[in-house]
């Protein structure tokens, strides 16, 4: 396995357990609010709404991780380029780039 397909495969990994805690936290959500099923008081506002507000920002985390996803189906770890593009390692000369996404500094 080649430099390239090792750190694609980390990229991958890593988008694939964000989509899980987000398909998890999603689900414990939806579990509080069918427990919370209580009439909302006008006073209470720290109650469902919240539980809803947290619910529909995980979604859109969700969706982001899987566009994430999708674009990493794009990286092609076989291509040799003069350019920088997608897929690229760039070295310098005292570190190295993987272009993809942002995941930070990997060892």
């Amino acid at each position: 396995m080649t430099t390239k397909q090792q750190l694609l495969q980390i990229c991958n990994t890593h988008v694939e357990n964000r989509i899980k805690d987000y398909k998890n936290e999603i689900e414990l959500l939806k579990e509080s609010l069918e427990n919370n099923d209580k009439p909302n008081n006008e006073d209470d506002d720290s109650g469902n709404g919240k539980l809803m507000n947290d619910l529909e920002k995980n979604i859109g985390y969700l969706n982001e991780a899987r566009k994430t996803q999708e674009y990493l189906k794009l990286v092609k770890t076989n291509l040799l380029s003069p350019n920088v593009a997608l897929g690229s390692l760039v070295k310098t000369d005292s570190l190295q780039f993987f272009i993809a996404i942002s995941l930070g500094k990997l060892n």
